[in-house]
Formats: structure tokens, C-alpha cells, sequence
């Protein structure tokens, strides 16, 4: 899944790209996927209009057009947005294609069609429902200190399914959640009420700080790799580094499986045990 720090930059690579252009054509190949909130068809709702605005919200990428038509993309798992030229190849995982000036196409592919894209009404963008229960944004809308710890006092459960749900901060995903961890030196199934002064300090340090580094670690592989920013997750400490050194001690990381989710943490940095959590 793309989260707030790769979608971050695909918003900065995106937004010169896309305004001011105009939408001249569209394609809908999996029409099961696009939530069409708006009483007319996707075609006479966005062809002719102009992008005006690409803004990201948690793990939402949100491109507001004129006449108050926006189209609100959550990737979830495996979803992609990629600007394309016209006539270059799709393959099967093609959901959505939109076709604008100077011979480009703005694609949403999803090999697993489990994300959603909703043509709504720009005014409307707010009720939708991933943009109520979302927290504020990690990058964007942090808030202090003060504010962050009242606003844990409210949860309850393990922390990284916490960190996962949104509700306390917006754009974190089943990968950086292992990041900030790491970062923080906190075990992931620790419980919230267990949680020290010290604890919730460097918790907030490695949300507010730590993530900003992963940004421009981001922002240069992609620059010198020629690359448009996507999911990119080789710079990444300790998720899917299973059995790999930790890069702070030399201990391996360690691999935990809960369903479709992976939790990779360091034993000794991140100290803890499933059965005194």
C-alpha cells in the first residue's frame, strides 16, 4: 500500500503535471471500482474540465477539477497511479485511464481491485467516509505534543494496530508503522496504556521527525534514479527485512504474520513479549 510518504511526493510530482490541463477522454475498464457519487456519467462529468488541484489527505489522493467535480483515489493495498503517454501499454491490472492535453494519460491500476476511486462533488470530498474516521495527517497537520498525548489517552489495544487504523494520525500504513516503531525503540504489540512518558516522547518524535527523513530519503532515490515517485520501499529499515541485520544492533529482524499482515521489528531494540503485553 502507498502511504503518506510515498504519496506525499507523488502529490508534489503529480500537481505541475496535471493543472491546468484538460480532460479530453476516459476510459472506466472495471466500472466496479469507480464510485460514481454524481447524478451523470463519468464521461460527461470530466471530460472538457480542467484539473485544478492535486492534494493528498492520509492515504488519499484527491484531484479537484472545474465545476466542483473531484475524483478521490484510495489505493488500499496494491493500487498504482501512474501519467503515462497515450498508446503505451496497460496490461490487466488497468482500472482507470483519463486522458489529458499533450498526448499524457493519468492511470489508476489495482492488480487486486480492492481499491476505491469516487467522482464526487468537490464539496462532498469531506463525508466521505475514510476522510471522517482519519486522524490528522502525519506530514501535513500534525499536531504538538500536548495535543498528541490527550489524544492517545483515548485508545486502547496494541499500538501499531493503533498506528495502523488512522483514527490517531492519518497516512500511516502496515510498512512505516514498523518504521516509526523502529525509530521509537517500541515493542509493536505493546498496549497503549502501558506506555511511558518517555515512550510517548520518542513515539511522537519518530511520527513527527523521523518520517520527514523518510520523505527525503524518498525525494532523492527517486531523483537519482530517474524514477516517478511510487511505492519504493528498498530504503526502508526493518520492514520486509525479515532475517536481515537491524540496522541500529546487527540482531536479525524478526517477522510476526497476522493474516495478511506482517509486523517486522527488532527484538533488542524494540524490547517486549506477546505474552506480557
Amino acid at each position: 500500500m502507498p502511504e503518506a510518504p510515498e504519496l506525499y511526493l507523488l502529490r508534489e510530482w503529480l500537481e505541475p503535471r496535471l493543472v491546468r490541463r484538460k480532460v479530453i477522454g476516459i476510459r472506466v475498464v472495471r466500472p466496479l471500482v469507480l464510485r460514481n457519487l454524481l447524478d451523470e456519467s463519468p464521461e460527461d462529468a470530466l471530460v472538457g474540465r480542467e484539473f485544478v488541484s492535486v492534494e493528498r489527505e492520509g492515504k488519499l489522493l484527491m484531484f479537484g477539477l472545474d465545476g466542483e467535480v473531484s475524483l478521490v483515489v484510495s489505493p488500499m493495498l496494491a493500487g498504482e497511479l501512474r501519467l503515462v503517454e497515450v498508446g503505451a501499454r496497460a496490461g490487466t491490472s488497468l482500472i482507470l485511464g483519463i486522458e489529458i492535453e499533450d498526448g499524457l494519460e493519468l492511470r489508476y491500476l489495482d492488480a487486486r481491485r480492492m481499491g476505491q476511486v469516487y467522482l464526487t462533488r468537490t464539496g462532498d470530498v469531506a463525508t466521505l467516509a475514510r476522510l471522517e474516521r482519519q486522524g490528522p495527517d502525519v506530514l501535513d497537520s500534525m499536531m504538538g505534543y500536548a495535543e498528541f498525548c490527550e489524544l492517545l489517552r483515548r485508545f486502547r489495544g496494541e499500538l501499531k494496530t493503533i498506528l495502523t487504523g488512522g483514527k490517531l494520525v492519518g497516512g500511516i500504513g502496515n510498512a512505516y508503522a514498523d518504521e516509526v516503531l523502529w525509530a521509537a525503540r517500541l515493542y509493536p504489540f505493546v498496549k497503549v496504556s502501558k506506555l511511558s512518558d518517555s515512550d510517548k516522547r520518542r513515539l511522537y518524535d519518530a511520527l513527527s521527525v523521523d518520517l520527514r527523513g523518510y520523505v527525503d530519503e524518498l525525494r532523492s532515490a527517486f531523483e537519482r534514479e530517474g524514477l516517478e515517485p511510487r511505492k519504493f520501499r528498498s530504503i526502508l529499515r526493518v520492514h520486509g527485512k525479515s532475517g536481515e541485520p537491524c540496522p541500529a544492533c546487527g540482531t536479525r529482524v524478526s517477522s510476526v504474520k497476522s493474516g495478511r499482515r506482517e509486523t517486522n521489528f527488532c527484538r533488542r531494540c524494540q524490547r517486549g513479549s506477546l505474552f506480557s503485553m
